[in-house]
Parts: C-alpha cells; sequence; structure tokens
C-alpha cells in the first residue's frame, strides 16, 4: 500500500467511504497508521461533504467515481 498511497502525518483525510467495505476500511487505517487526521462523514450527502471541505484543509479525499460524479452535480 505504500507504493500507491502515500500519507503522512501533515495529511488529513475527508474520509466518506463504508468502513465495512475492505478499500474504504484499509485507507482508514492506513492513514491512522501514518498518523495522518481522519475526519468520518458520518452521513454521506454532497452538502455534509462540501461542507466539511470548506471547513477542514483536506489534503486526501478518497472516493470512488460515483461519489465524485455526485460531488460535481
Amino acid at each position: 500500500i505504500n507504493q500507491v498511497f502515500h500519507f503522512t502525518a501533515n495529511d488529513t483525510l475527508l474520509h466518506a467511504l463504508p468502513l465495512f467495505h475492505a478499500f474504504g476500511l484499509i485507507l482508514a487505517l492506513y492513514g491512522l497508521k501514518q498518523d495522518a487526521t481522519l475526519l468520518l462523514v458520518p452521513w454521506w450527502t454532497p452538502g455534509s461533504l462540501a461542507s466539511a471541505l470548506l471547513k477542514h484543509p483536506v489534503t486526501v479525499l478518497p472516493l470512488v467515481p460515483t461519489l465524485f460524479g455526485l460531488l460535481i452535480q
């Protein structure tokens, strides 16, 4: 995973992926392992994600293509 993701303690992850899915859980745990700040979005809506992006200095936004599409609509 180190070859693909290069999270550091300076990163802030805005995590809106389900933690019951392997990809979401692995990204969250890897971010914590690297001492990155992890911001969890409890209920995903385009508005809640946009609000969190405005409030926090997010450096990593792991989303699947469907969620990116909903965000830019």
